[in-house]
């Protein structure tokens, strides 16, 4: 047998399994599951190496990097980043933090259940005259641009695939201000980054797909239904394939 080609899927939450109240998919609905299955026969290991709300500051991002991506031989790299990081929020990380070690304790939980109903209730305000993200697009331009030297500098894959930033229903436009516009500010740097390393990057446009069908999206408006995994599974099988053809 020959010797196992490796894909490996760094993203947030939309490549994993999720459950909620609106939300339930299995492992084998999400679009890692769904390519391995395409590409079994010809000897391609698919390795997820997601995390629920990571963006390109988290220090699991960072501490892992090596770990799960530049020593570990892949052939192939998918970059799923940057709803985490671009999404409108109505409290900072510190923030929070801060209110989840309130909810902890039994005289200050109020406080915080009171804290996060307000911001619920005026999101809009808060979002509209407090903007605020995890990630500023001047951090999001240089770490993501970080994380691209370093794959291409010590793992030296074939290719960087990197998917951009779904479109959000209409719902969450309306709830927080400038969603929409964040997501576009921050597709454009995703956008740049590939064309200046477009030997080396190709860029999967998710959100040209969301925005035109948005059936492709869950009721919260972030997560993708099974019909985008098929999508991107389908789509990464095929880019990988073509790679391998012209490089035979």
């Amino acid at each position: 047998m020959s010797k196992l080609k490796i894909i490996t899927i760094v993203g947030d939450s939309l490549s994993m399994v999720r459950s909620g109240k609106e939300i339930f998919n299995f492992y084998q609905d999400t679009y890692p599951f769904l390519l391995q299955e395409l590409l079994w026969i010809d000897n391609y290991l698919v390795v997820l190496r997601s995390r629920i709300r990571n963006n390109v500051l988290t220090e699991s991002l960072k501490e892992n990097l090596e770990e799960d991506v530049l020593f570990n031989n892949s052939r192939y790299v998918v970059l799923h980043l940057g709803i985490v990081d671009c999404a409108p929020r109505a409290f900072s990380l510190m923030q929070e933090r801060i209110l989840y070690v309130f909810s902890q304790t039994s005289v200050l939980k109020y406080f915080s259940r009171l804290a996060w109903w307000f911001q619920s209730r005026y999101r809009r305000f808060f979002t509209k005259y407090f903007p605020k993200t995890y990630v500023s697009e001047e951090e999001f331009r240089e770490k993501f641009s970080f994380i691209v030297r370093e794959i291409k500098n010590k793992a030296k894959p074939k290719k960087v695939f990197v998917i951009n930033i779904a479109d959000t229903n209409d719902k969450n436009k309306l709830k927080s201000f400038n969603f929409e516009k964040n997501i576009l500010n921050y597709n454009k740097i995703i956008e740049d980054l590939v064309a200046g390393n477009k030997d080396f990057c190709e860029l999967i446009d998710l959100y040209s797909q969301t925005k035109n069908k948005k059936e492709f999206l869950w009721e919260d408006g972030i997560h993708l239904m099974k019909g985008a995994h098929d999508y991107l599974a389908q789509t990464l099988c095929e880019k990988i394939k073509k790679e391998e053809q012209l490089n035979q």
